[in-house]
């Protein structure tokens, strides 16, 4: 199951929206390159399928959308578009971020991220992958929702008060078995969060999967978080080599100095800076990166 096709903020009813509020549905409704036609697009979003016709016809002659035949893909516009998004936060937390995160991946051996908040969602900016850790189905650039996975506890519970609340009030998906929905329940837990500044998944997203995060923080509370993905049985093991990877990660940003080059060797591949698509309907072009780290 690939979570990064998970609903997240982006998937919301359409009810009494403006044809501004489609079309973006109808952009966040592509996936990563895909070719999709009119029926699919249309439940996809929930609109009709004359509606989403005529809406994909004034994107198409914008430039925003491309057709093929009975197909349709994001446009060459767009991605001009995503080009003038500013970066200089996300390229500097890139940059300052992940020597820190791969001398994590080479001690704890297991999947680290680096997430951002975006709105009441969660942005994955960097994922690395350790040699024989258990596969973790994320991917850079996706969205996840914030309720079921640790890295989103973490920046929510660290979130302005009126993000805290757009989030308590819209309705949460349900993934397995020991998904937290209740909003007092979710309440109590970031309360809990923000005392010990650790959050933890506990097969709330993916039975099998387990997570521990904790928050970057700074002057405006968390701006990332960073975790350690691999089996449930796992969660909370490296606590105290995350806790650590996040300090020094603050202050390399607080100092704007980079972390000395690790000793350990790291072999890197699938490398990625400033994807070229942005997806529409809220959702920023940030920079980001993918990893595979091994020893050598």
């Amino acid at each position: 199951m690939d979570v990064s096709k998970m609903e997240t903020g982006r998937d919301r009813g359409l009810d009494g929206a403006g044809p501004v509020d489609r079309a973006a549905a109808l952009l966040g409704a592509f996936d990563r390159g895909e070719w999709v036609g009119l029926s699919a697009l249309a439940r996809r979003v929930g609109l009709p399928k004359s509606s989403a016709y005529r809406l994909l016809g004034m994107l198409e002659r914008t430039g925003m959308v491309q057709k093929r035949g009975p197909s349709y893909a994001l446009g060459m516009r767009l991605s001009e578009l995503g080009s003038r998004v500013p970066l200089c936060e996300a390229d500097a937390l890139l940059e300052l971020s992940v020597p820190h995160l791969v001398d994590l991946c080479g001690r704890a051996g297991e999947t680290v991220h680096l997430a951002i908040p975006d709105r009441t969602d969660v942005f994955v900016a960097a994922k690395l992958h350790a040699p024989c850790a258990p596969t973790v189905p994320t991917s850079v650039g996706a969205r996840l929702p914030a309720h079921c996975t640790a890295l989103g506890k973490v920046l929510l519970a660290f979130s302005p008060r009126e993000v805290l609340h757009r989030f308590l009030v819209r309705p949460r998906a349900i993934y397995t078995g020991r998904t937290l929905i209740e909003g007092r329940v979710i309440e109590a837990e970031l309360a809990r969060v923000r005392q010990e500044r650790v959050a933890y998944d506990r097969e709330e997203l993916l039975t099998g999967l387990g997570c521990t995060a904790v928050p970057v923080l700074g002057e405006r509370g968390a701006m990332a978080a960073v975790s350690l993905s691999g089996r449930s049985d796992a969660v909370g093991r490296h606590r105290a080599q995350l806790a650590a990877t996040a300090d020094a990660i603050s202050v390399a940003l607080a100092t704007k100095r980079p972390a000395p080059r690790s000793p350990t060797p790291q072999c890197f591949v699938r490398t990625r800076v400033r994807p070229p698509e942005v997806v529409a309907g809220g959702q920023r072009d940030h920079a980001s990166l993918e990893l595979s780290a091994s020893s050598t």
